[in-house]
C-alpha cells in the first residue's frame, strides 16, 4: 500500500539535497506509527512495526501485521484452570492456524499530471509529470549530497567540475525510485497485460522474474542496501521484453539467459566513456 504524500506543503524547494526528503519521509512514517499503534486500533489493525523498504536503510516504512483472530481463546483459559495435569479430550490435537498476510505500507510523494507541450513529440494522450525534484537533478552524475556551507544554496555548475568521486548515483537512485514508483508498477502491469490479454496465469515473465529472485538472494542481490528490488528486475524484463530482445515464445530459462547477458554486458557505470 502506497502513501502518497501531495507536493507542496510535505516537500518542496531544494529538499532533494542532503536527505532532507528521506528526513520528511521517515518523520511522517514515525507519525503515522504512533497513530497507528494506539490501544484503540489494535484490535483491528494488529501490530505496527517500522521497516526498511526496498532494503534501503534511507527509508522506513510500516508493516501492518493483523491480529489473531483466536477463535478457542475461552476454551484454553478455561484448561488453565483445571489442575492435576487432567488434559482435555482432544488437547493433543492443535488447530490449524489460519493464514495470515501482512500489509506493508510505503510513503511517497505523488507528482502532480500537467498537459504535454505542444512542442513534446510524445504521445498527447499520455500526459507528463511534474515534481518538485528537477529532471536534471535524477542523472548519475549529480552531487545531491554536498557539505554545508554559509553562503548559501551550492551552485548545480559545481557538479562536473568536482569529478566522479563526489556524484551521488545511488542516492540519486533512491530519489527517483520513489518519484516514479508508482508509473514503473503501472507500466510492468501494462506489459504484463499484453503477454496473457485472456488468461491471468502464470507466464514465462512470473517464472523468470522468480528465477531472478532466487538467484539474486542466493547472492545476497536482493532487499540490501542499493541493491536490487522486485521492481527494479521486474523492470529490466520489461525493458527486454518492450526491445524485442526476449520474444514472447521465450520460455523461462532462455528469458533468464537474456536478462544475464544484457546485465553483464551493460556498462552500468559509464566506465567504456571515460
Amino acid at each position: 500500500v502506497l502513501f502518497e504524500g501531495g507536493d507542496g506543503g510535505f516537500v518542496g524547494g531544494k529538499d532533494y539535497l542532503n536527505h532532507r526528503y528521506t528526513d520528511k519521509r521517515n518523520i511522517l512514517a514515525v507519525h503515522v506509527a504512533r497513530q497507528l499503534s494506539q490501544k484503540k486500533h489494535r484490535k483491528s489493525i494488529g501490530e505496527v512495526h517500522l521497516c526498511q523498504v526496498f532494503g534501503d536503510a534511507r527509508k522506513v516504512g510500516l508493516l501492518l501485521t493483523p491480529p489473531d483472530e483466536e477463535p478457542g481463546k475461552k476454551d484454553s483459559k478455561k484448561k488453565k484452570r483445571k489442575r492435576g495435569g487432567e488434559e482435555a479430550k482432544g488437547g493433543g490435537e492443535k488447530k490449524a492456524a489460519k493464514l495470515r498476510f501482512r500489509v506493508r505500507l510505503i510513503f511517497g510523494v505523488k507528482p502532480t499530471s500537467a498537459e504535454s507541450s505542444d512542442d513534446d513529440d510524445s504521445d498527447a494522450s499520455s500526459p507528463w509529470l511534474e515534481s518538485w525534484i528537477p529532471p536534471s537533478r535524477l542523472l548519475p552524475d549529480r552531487r545531491n549530497n554536498r557539505p554545508l556551507r554559509s553562503k548559501g544554496d551550492e551552485e548545480e555548475d559545481e557538479d562536473h567540475e568536482a569529478g566522479p568521486a563526489s556524484w551521488t548515483p545511488h542516492y540519486t537512485n533512491a530519489l527517483a525510485e520513489d518519484l516514479h514508483l508508482v508509473r514503473t508498477s503501472d507500466l510492468v502491469d501494462s506489459t504484463i497485460a499484453t503477454l496473457t490479454p485472456d488468461s491471468g496465469g502464470s507466464t514465462p515473465f512470473h517464472e523468470a522474474l522468480l528465477l531472478l529472485k532466487v538467484w539474486s538472494l542466493q547472492r545476497g542481490l536482493l532487499r540490501g542496501h542499493d541493491s536490487f528490488t522486485t521492481t527494479s528486475l521486474a523492470a529490466i524484463l520489461v525493458y527486454l521484453y518492450r526491445t524485442k530482445a526476449v520474444g514472447r515464445r521465450m520460455g523461462r530459462v532462455q528469458v533468464l539467459s537474456a536478462f544475464m547477458r544484457f546485465w553483464s554486458s551493460s556498462d552500468w557505470l559509464g566506465e567504456d566513456g571515460l
